[in-house]
């Protein structure tokens, strides 16, 4: 039903151009956003946790549902040159392949039940954290995270990130903090 659509949304106080690639709509009345994708790594694994690595795709669905129909799944269309593919989450299992359903056991190891009990739920997690990191983005927080140190080890710009002296800091913020504890 769309290609290109451009949405203007503000998070947070922070406006935010975007363009989904697509839209379609289901028999059921529902919606299917999906994203074209031309890079074989993409990480959906934890949609689930605090921050997101792949936001793209929970912003469409949480923050600019289209007016159409609830959304049904988020999806990463692949474009590879050994074949396409589809990577992504979707409330129900079996809607395309290899799109996990929230509902299939590999949907429930990423998004245990007892936190997750139904879709809206998942919607309503990333809506929440999305907000989160924009209000700190928002306050001027822009520190360099990442979850695995592993992860820089090909960095180009590693020297820029002055790690090294945020670690420094955050030793001697430590150090004083016992001090002050050892002095009461």
């Amino acid at each position: 039903i769309h290609s290109e659509k451009e949405c203007v949304l503000e998070i947070e106080g922070i406006q935010v151009r975007m363009y989904i690639d697509r839209i379609d709509l289901l028999a059921n009345g529902s919606t299917l956003v999906i994203d074209y994708k031309t890079g074989a790594s993409i990480d959906i694994k934890n949609w689930a946790s605090d921050r997101l690595t792949e936001p793209q795709l929970p912003i469409y669905a949480a923050l600019t549902p289209p007016t159409e129909g609830p959304v049904q799944g988020v999806v990463f269309a692949k474009v590879l040159m050994q074949g396409p593919t589809w990577a992504g989450l979707a409330k129900k299992d079996k809607l395309l392949p290899k799109v996990t359903g929230l509902d299939s056991k590999p949907g429930r190891r990423l998004f245990p039940e007892a936190l997750f009990p139904h879709w809206n739920s998942v919607l309503d997690h990333w809506s929440l954290r999305i907000r989160a990191v924009a209000q700190e983005v928002k306050a001027g927080h822009a520190g360099v995270r990442f979850a695995d140190a592993k992860a820089l080890k090909y960095c180009d710009v590693l020297p820029v990130l002055r790690l090294a002296e945020r670690q420094a800091q955050l030793e001697a913020a430590q150090a004083a903090t016992r001090l002050a504890g050892d002095a009461q």
